[in-house]
């Protein structure tokens, strides 16, 4: 999604996301539905943006990231259970 990249892969908006931070302060970004572990590395699939983003928030000066996962009852790909990725 162009609104997805132009988001979470501008130096410009990430570091303007952490300035506006409190030195105690957390940032929480739906980052889209889970991976499973047999798919590929995320970085050769339309979830590279994700893998970009957590390359970002490291560089622009983010100390912790952590990565949450929530379980959700949804029709979702035709799955009655899919997950969605937090950082």
């Amino acid at each position: 999604m162009p609104f997805t990249r132009a988001l979470y892969s501008n130096d410009a908006v990430m570091r303007a996301f952490y300035n506006a931070l409190s030195d105690h302060g957390i940032i929480v970004m739906q980052v889209g539905q889970s991976v499973e572990s047999e798919d590929p590395d995320e970085s050769f699939t339309l979830s590279r943006v994700r893998a970009e983003t957590t390359k970002l928030l490291t560089r622009v000066g983010f100390q912790s990231i952590h990565a949450y996962e929530e379980v959700s009852s949804c029709l979702c790909m035709f799955v009655f259970h899919c997950s969605t990725h937090y950082l």
